[in-house]
């Protein structure tokens, strides 16, 4: 029997590995350069907008303002501060780049500094003026923000796919009826706005944040919503262990988790919750999925709110069990579950923190379909694999949109080749996903209290929320829906 290599197998099969080595390492370095510039391009178009909307609501009384300063020596900076200057004004936060983030000197040059100014309440800049943001060791990736002097803010991160597949065309049908309902999680309320971000009502309360309440028709730390195809309106109160029923006038109906007030502390019955954490609704029949995280499954519910069945546990109902295992290598089980959606055949596309996402049939039937690989390492680069799947959304090609929770992006799967066809930011785990008619995705940054739009090709649309209790501002929103 033959054992070893012969010198020349040994040497062809180095000159490979050097080769494969050549190729694929720049293309590893390639992709962290894109994901810092695009993140660092990102967080600065979203204070830019933070800052423009504090001026315009004149928060705090005043003017607000960026200071750009491009050291001749160290790293380049950012500093948000409020009043009429920089020099004269209040400083909020001072944001660093990452070591291989830069100016370019074409815009600022080295030793340089600018400061723009939004002006209370008019929203107008005090300059008009460009900023490009490169990689320092490839310049030909950039990135470019441009201000004018009514305030008008445009440019910043365009994403590009990083797997195989098309990236999804821009539906025929209009966005131009629909609404977002946002999960202003902090302040106990439903928010709903136009697309482009103007408030047009709020509930339970009719203005500011609303208290905490286990009250029935109230919140006590809301952090889930989906609408069925009649309007009515399911939030997640977390806390209140319960998922409360509205009509699309906004009015209290029912809710489920148990019959009346809070459900706390839950339980594992056919209509209890330890820790529901998502929910999604098939339009076809608008039955009801809830991931009942703390429990281990997935309990669906009729349009009635009459329990239908769990998956996946073996014993058919109460909390699905690891066995004393800490992690689930098993498929068609699930480990905190923590994203659901439904695509147009009415399949259930179910993440969780085993780094993947499993398919299963209207009637509870797992497919033996997955994206990911149960119990792989994290995938931190956001180019091929899962981290940590939360939250998803299906637009109306079935393409799924999934926030990768450890690596603080957004990744765009084609569920038939299972291949990434574009990654978005987001600055936490929490993020949170929506699609309008027209497949522009909507992405909630708690972080920043923000919305970011992106159109089907990845370029940034707009972005529009910021910190506050008023219409329009959120503090910690925790979940999104288009209707």
């Amino acid at each position: 029997m033959r054992r070893g290599f012969t010198l020349l197998e040994l040497g062809i099969t180095l000159t490979i590995a050097v080769i494969l080595g050549i190729i694929i390492l720049p293309n590893l370095f390639g992709i962290g350069r894109q994901s810092d510039l695009n993140n660092t391009a990102l967080q600065l178009r979203l204070r830019l907008d933070t800052a423009r909307t504090d001026a315009i609501d004149q928060n705090q009384a005043s003017s607000w303002g960026i200071h750009f300063l491009n050291p001749s020596s160290g790293i380049p900076s950012y500093s948000v501060f409020k009043g009429n200057s920089y020099a004269t004004g209040t400083v909020v936060g001072v944001y660093t780049f990452p070591s291989d983030i830069s100016y370019a000197s074409s815009t600022l040059a080295s030793g340089a500094s600018r400061d723009v100014v939004f002006l209370a309440p008019s929203g107008g800049a005090s300059v008009s003026t460009t900023l490009t943001l490169i990689v320092t060791s490839n310049p030909a990736m950039s990135s470019s923000i441009a201000i004018n002097l009514t305030g008008d803010i445009s440019g910043g991160p365009i994403y590009g796919g990083t797997g195989g597949g098309s990236s999804t065309s821009t539906s025929s049908g209009s966005s131009s009826s629909q609404y977002l309902y946002v999960v202003d999680t902090g302040n106990n309320r439903i928010q709903k706005l136009s697309l482009t971000g103007v408030f047009q009502s709020q509930f339970p309360c009719v203005s500011s944040f609303c208290p905490y309440s286990g009250v029935s028709g109230q919140f006590g730390d809301p952090n889930g919503i989906a609408i069925n195809s009649n309007g009515n309106i399911y939030v997640i109160d977390i806390n209140n262990y319960r998922v409360e029923e509205f009509n699309a006038s906004d009015t209290y109906i029912t809710q489920l988790g148990c019959p009346s007030g809070s459900c706390s502390p839950g339980g594992s019955g056919n209509n209890q919750f330890a820790q529901p954490n998502a929910i999604a609704i098939d339009p076809r029949d608008n039955s009801v999925y809830v991931a009942d995280t703390g429990n281990n499954r997935v309990v669906k519910f009729n349009s009635a709110g009459t329990y239908q069945y769990q998956i996946w546990c073996p014993s058919g109902s109460g909390a699905c069990s690891l066995g004393g295992r800490t992690r689930d290598d098993v498929t068609g089980e699930f480990l905190d579950p923590g994203g659901l959606a439904v695509d147009s055949a009415g399949h259930l596309w179910v993440s969780d923190t085993n780094n993947r996402i499993e398919e299963w049939s209207s009637s509870g039937a797992y497919m033996n379909n997955e994206i990911g690989t149960e119990g792989s390492l994290d995938d931190d680069t956001c180019s091929v694999g899962l981290a940590g799947p939360t939250d998803m959304v299906i637009d109306s090609s079935n393409s799924i949109y999934v926030v990768n929770s450890r690596s603080d992006c957004v990744m765009k799967w084609n569920p038939t080749t299972k291949t990434v066809l574009k990654t978005y930011p987001c600055s936490s785990g929490t993020c949170s996903l929506s699609v309008d008619a027209n497949n522009n995705l909507y992405v909630v940054d708690p972080t920043f209290n923000t919305i970011q739009v992106y159109s089907p090709t990845g370029a940034s649309i707009t972005s529009f929320g910021g910190t506050g209790i008023t219409g329009g501002r959120f503090n910690g929103p925790t979940g999104m829906t288009i209707y």
